[in-house]
């Protein structure tokens, strides 16, 4: 459901009010969403940080069920020795940021374009055999977003199970919120799900932890509205007991440990670092640290269980 310019930062300051000084917005009801962290960078979440591990593909798959970040699209599913059964998603991150501009600008942006998406739907395909309850997630950066915004529809496309954006630094009302209902108001099916990716770090000398910790209540609050319904078609997917039917599939925090950028030397101090426990980290851990609501967590119902088996019997 997208809702009038205006109306999430009226509900955020609704709910402010309606929580002791310090604690999270979205703390005043069940939390209606599940959480994660990319587990990066020599510091590792734990269950204080998130519902659901992660890893990076070409590491070590972790126990119990996971998400792989960094999917690598260029390498078929066959060449990959991971216990499919266990991954809830496979992220692709930000595969069309070498294509010069938008694919419906020009023949030769197009061709580009192109070129990835195929290997990217390749690769879906694949999946899907491999691993059928497995979502196939593609995140894209702002760019993207607006090339879709501008009228260039091909850019979603239907193999994409979940999709998301990388937007870190500004607050969700009112500049990321707009991408975001853009995303859930013009799926490219009717299944689509979206995970929101906020930023759970900051750049020493050049942000301010207080204001990255603020910024995460946006988030939470668009992710518990948003779910309130969980009635979107199964689709191609069926019943993975994750979060099915969701608008938002999960909030997918980056990043957990510190890293440094090759390319101008900024060194990113994530959530698990300890110079961020009164502030991202604690906003984070409050959170994850609020119940689930009842039937939205990992467990099936009787009646998914009951469709589940029959499923399998076919």
């Amino acid at each position: 459901m997208v809702q009038p310019q205006g109306f999430w930062s009226a509900l955020l300051a609704t709910l402010v009010c309606l929580v002791p000084a310090g604690e999270a917005a979205a703390q005043v009801y069940p939390r209606a969403f599940q959480m994660s962290v990319w587990n990066c960078c020599g510091a590792s979440p734990t269950n204080l940080d998130q519902d659901v591990a992660s890893f990076s593909d070409g590491y070590p798959q972790p126990p119990g069920r996971s998400i792989m970040f960094g999917f690598d699209w260029s390498t078929p599913v066959s060449a990959r020795h991971y216990d499919w059964s266990r991954i809830l998603a496979v992220e692709n991150d930000e595969p069309f940021t070498s294509v010069g501009g938008s694919p419906c600008a020009s023949i030769n942006y197009n061709q580009q374009f192109s070129a990835i998406s195929n290997q990217l739907a390749a690769r879906a395909s694949e999946l899907a055999t491999v691993a059928p309850l497995t979502r196939f997630w593609v995140n894209f950066t702002p760019r993207e977003v607006g090339w879709m915004k501008g009228g260039c529809s091909m850019v979603n496309q239907a193999y994409m199970d979940v999709v998301s954006e990388d937007r870190y630094y500004d607050y969700f009302y009112p500049t990321v919120e707009p991408d975001y209902d853009w995303l859930v108001s013009h799926p490219a099916t009717p299944y689509q799900q979206v995970a929101l990716v906020p930023g759970t770090f900051y750049r020493p000398g050049h942000d301010d932890p207080s204001r990255q910790a603020d910024i995460l209540d946006g988030y939470f609050a668009y992710a518990f509205w948003q779910n309130q319904t969980c009635n979107l078609p199964r689709g191609p997917r069926g019943i993975t007991g994750s979060y099915d039917g969701c608008p938002v599939w999960i909030v997918f925090a980056w990043l957990s440990g510190n890293w440094t950028d090759p390319k101008d030397g900024t060194n990113y101090v994530g959530e698990v670092d300890p110079r961020l426990a009164d502030t991202v980290t604690a906003a984070w851990r409050a959170q994850v640290a609020v119940p689930l609501r009842p039937g939205l967590d990992h467990q099936l119902s009787r009646g998914q269980i009951v469709e589940l088996i029959q499923m399998l019997d076919q």
